[in-house]
């Protein structure tokens, strides 16, 4: 059985952002790139990206075939995508990333994991929560984009990085907390204005 990392990347202007999930099956490499692009393609929904501010862009989508053993890359496939968020309202800060948190049979640590979705638009935010109507719109995104996988019957997995065991993955939910992803924050550029005393 095969072992597949797949990554969806997109930017904010001069910002990069990415998040990923891992699979197994017994399907080629091309054809979990295929699988992968479907559910990008239900993750971009017009819902969804209509939460997305226009700045957000996606521009690739990668499917890599890792070594069950050792983790390293074996493979992998590229392609390009073109969507983009149509809410023409500013964007929160880009650091700002709703969590996408998948679960498994496990009840420990290992048996959770998350990916960070895009900076929403600042009208699909209440208070600092989403709204429930954002909420609703990314779960059903993410719900779709791991559709796209379990419809190629691959099984989304959680992969432990140390002894490299996986978990298939059994649900998924979306909090109304935004959280702030540090990765993202340290790669802004940050500029400065200062003033004598």
């Amino acid at each position: 059985m095969a072992l597949y990392r797949h990554v969806l990347q997109g930017t904010y202007p001069g910002e990069v952002w990415t998040f990923g999930v891992h699979s197994e099956g017994s399907i080629s490499l091309a054809a979990a790139q295929t699988a992968w692009a479907n559910g990008v393609t239900a993750f971009a929904s017009v819902a969804y990206l209509g939460d997305l501010c226009t700045d957000v862009q996606f521009l690739e989508i990668t499917t890599a075939e890792l070594d069950a053993g050792t983790g390293g890359q074996l493979s992998k496939v590229a392609d390009p995508r073109s969507e983009a968020g149509t809410n023409v309202s500013g964007c929160l800060p880009f650091q700002c990333a709703p969590v996408v948190s998948l679960r498994t049979a496990m009840a420990t640590r290992s048996g959770r994991g998350r990916f960070y979705a895009p900076s929403p638009a600042v009208d699909v935010q209440d208070g600092g929560r989403l709204t429930p109507t954002a909420q609703g719109n990314l779960a059903d995104a993410a719900e779709g984009l791991l559709g796209g996988l379990t419809a190629a019957s691959l099984q989304p997995v959680l992969l432990n990085r140390t002894s490299l065991d996986t978990t298939p993955i059994t649900s998924l939910d979306v909090g109304d907390v935004i959280d702030t992803q540090r990765r993202r924050r340290n790669k802004l550029v940050e500029g400065r204005t200062s003033r004598v005393v």
